[in-house]
């Protein structure tokens, strides 16, 4: 039986997963049967995202990373120097890091509610 993220965690559950519930997983998990898929297709959507619009960025890494070194880091750790960076990189960079982070638990949390639904059935 495929499940929806809805049909899986509820709200109270979903709490600390501030930034990879915002993405649209429900397609994945319609299309995926084995826990191990499922992690690998969200990283490969987690690669695809980013931040555009400046505004956008910017108020993403005010509330994140103010100082930038976070996102810095990242970025000099990718290879990028500064003169090739701009708040949108910066953004991407740190979201990324941020929904690779809140992942294992996200699929811990999806097996346990999987293998739950499954031994109801």
């Amino acid at each position: 039986m495929k499940y929806t993220i809805k049909d899986l965690i509820t709200d109270q559950e979903g709490y600390g997963f501030n930034h990879i519930l915002g993405l649209d997983l429900d397609y994945i998990l319609k299309n995926t049967d084995v826990v191990e898929e499922l992690e690998e297709a969200i990283q490969e959507y987690i690669q695809e995202e980013e931040v555009i619009y400046h505004k956008v960025a910017m108020e993403f890494l005010t509330e994140e990373d103010q100082s930038l070194s976070e996102s810095m880091g990242l970025a000099e750790g990718m290879g990028y120097e500064v003169g090739n960076i701009n708040s949108e990189l910066l953004a991407t960079l740190l979201l990324r890091e941020r929904l690779m982070e809140e992942l294992p638990n996200l699929i811990e949390l999806l097996t346990e509610k999987i293998e739950e639904l499954e031994e109801a059935e």
